[in-house]
């Protein structure tokens, strides 16, 4: 062999080896090191040219990631974290704390017919990493350990590593999905055309139902030159769209004014929750009955004083500047008390948010118009649906902090499940991070009468699920995050939390077991078909050897 060539396999090979896991994984890199070694002086160029270009696109989706094949990933159930209420009937609902991937394969397992092979989850929603490429002193780099205090997805990958990394999770989604299941991603600008390529791939372009544009922010983002960004995607698939149908409504319901129907029942879901929120009207305002929303101040904003109408004077570190204080005072926009010399508080008109709140559902911004054939979506604009900022403020008001940069509003989930015409079935979401899905679909059954259950799947990087997920779950349903701290977060006066739910939490367990292990397969059969059972009560097997081949196919990821 010459010297130059053996010089360039050297240098090809430790090329491939610097390459990120996300992009090329273990075995991937051994197999492209064993064709640069194979190959000659007259054609290695043309081979690293070949394997490298394949690296660098972003449009090679990857086959199944690397695996470690003598060992089984397992649910395990975690009955001491388990939350609880003091309700004789409660909805019951699961967490796993673990790699997604490995818990999509047990999942796979629980939720597919055993007769037809079919998927038995009807509604999937998403929210991944969007490859933001955060700051490496964000403990947030993908050639990094991620350490540090934030709750941070570790989203800053190569592109092809961003799109491998959902790959994989995406195929394993569709086959648990129903032949009349749906699933929701969210994405941001940058990803929205990659992704939506790969589940043009994974699920048909002939079931794509639409490209929703959500306006995600009021606040101003910037990104050079000076563009304001303040919309998301959300991606919408039907596993078969000649069998879906994208409505709160039946077909043979929907007739006469189907706009008005429409508007008049979210309208009517929204205001059993804001009857109990306590609207009064305790001082006559003729744009009827309000509620106030604390005082009207902020320590560290300009201080002033502001005199009551019976001469009380406040001084204060005020939101507002002394002029918009004055013209809203003058405007009947604030409440001093019924006396009128209590702390100011600003107005919140029960009519403006339930008038809002349909017409940015139904009428201005993402209005549904039914064909002649009753199944046509057309969008307008985008939709307003809470923003990020409320999705912050919620968790805030929940758990005491705001780990996540951008937590998605309970609001927006609840729309997009309320979209699905049954009201009984799993909502399953495998990037769950700080639980908005799961305190959606509690929310919205006690709304609408449903019995969702939810399966919410996140890992614990950081702690995220004990210190985020757990504590939100646990803070709307009991009221406590702890056993010693309460939650401020109240859904309404009359009903505090969601006390008639509860859930059942699990995790993941790895065993050893090499092929045709079948003594050590015998004892984890009867440890899998107890967890199984426990999880979906509806899990029947077909035999034994069914538990055996199920155990073999769930072969955890392995971690470098």
């Amino acid at each position: 062999m010459s010297t130059v060539l053996e010089e360039k396999k050297i240098k090809y090979k430790d090329n491939i080896d610097k390459i990120s896991k996300e992009s090329f994984n273990g075995e991937q890199k051994t197999i492209a090191k064993q064709i640069i070694d194979a190959a000659s002086e007259e054609n290695i160029d043309a081979i690293y040219q070949f394997i490298s270009q394949r690296v660098k696109t972003g449009f090679v989706f990857d086959a199944a990631p690397e695996v470690n094949h003598n060992c089984v990933a397992l649910l395990n159930q975690r009955d001491d974290l388990d939350i609880t209420s003091n309700e004789l009937f409660q909805n019951s609902h699961r967490l796993i704390i673990g790699e997604n991937y490995d818990v999509l394969k047990n999942l796979l397992v629980m939720y597919t017919d055993q007769e037809t092979g079919k998927g038995l989850i009807d509604f999937i929603y998403i929210d991944p990493p969007y490859n933001t490429e955060k700051a490496k002193n964000e403990g947030n780099d993908h050639k990094d350990i991620v350490e540090g205090s934030k709750f941070i997805y570790r989203d800053k990958f190569t592109r092809d590593g961003f799109l491998n990394l959902l790959n994989e999770r995406l195929k394993l989604a569709k086959s648990i999905l129903s032949d009349d299941g749906v699933i929701f991603c969210s994405i941001n600008d940058s990803e929205q055309a990659y992704l939506k390529v790969l589940m043009d791939e994974i699920f048909g372009e002939e079931n794509f139902i639409a490209c929703m544009i959500w306006k995600c922010r009021n606040s101003l983002y910037y990104t050079e030159p000076l563009i304001s960004i303040q919309t998301e995607y959300i991606l919408a698939y039907a596993k078969k769209k000649d069998r879906f149908w994208l409505t709160s409504f039946d077909k043979d319901d929907i007739d006469g004014d189907d706009t008005k129907k429409m508007e008049g029942f979210y309208f009517n879901r929204i205001k059993k929750k804001y009857d109990d929120d306590g609207y009064s009207n305790p001082d006559n305002d003729p744009r009827g009955p309000f509620k106030t929303s604390g005082k009207v101040r902020n320590d560290g904003r300009p201080v002033y004083t502001v005199v009551s109408p019976t001469g009380v004077k406040h001084t204060e570190a005020w939101v507002y500047s002394p002029e918009v204080f004055k013209k809203l005072d003058a405007d009947g926009q604030i409440f001093w008390g019924v006396d009128g010399s209590a702390q100011p508080r600003k107005k919140s008109y029960y009519k403006d948010f339930i008038g809002n709140v349909s017409s940015n559902l139904l009428m201005d911004e993402f209005t549904r118009i039914l064909d002649d054939k009753g199944n046509t979506l057309k969008k307008e604009k985008y939709f307003e649906i809470g923003t990020t900022e409320s999705g912050t403020k919620e968790l805030k008001s929940i758990i005491g902090e705001n780990p996540f940069d951008y937590p998605k509003p309970v609001a927006l989930i609840k729309y997009l499940i309320s979209l699905y015409p049954k009201k009984d079935v799993t909502v399953l979401d495998f990037f769950a991070g700080s639980g908005t899905t799961g305190q959606a679909v509690m929310e919205l059954n006690l709304e609408d009468g449903g019995n969702r259950q939810f399966i919410l799947v996140t890992n614990n990087e950081n702690n995220i699920a004990f210190d985020v997920t757990l504590k939100r779950l646990k803070g709307v349903i009991t009221g406590m995050i702890s056993d010693t701290d309460s939650t401020e977060w109240k859904y309404s006066t009359k009903t505090p939390y969601l006390s008639g739910n509860s859930v059942k939490v699990f995790d993941i367990a790895y065993h050893e077991l090499s092929l045709n292990d079948f003594s050590k397969a015998k004892e984890l059969i009867p440890v899998a078909e107890s967890v199984f059972k426990t999880f979906n009560e509806n899990y029947s097997p077909r035999n034994k050897f069914d538990i055996y081949n199920e155990l073999a196919a769930l072969n955890p990821l392995i971690k470098e």
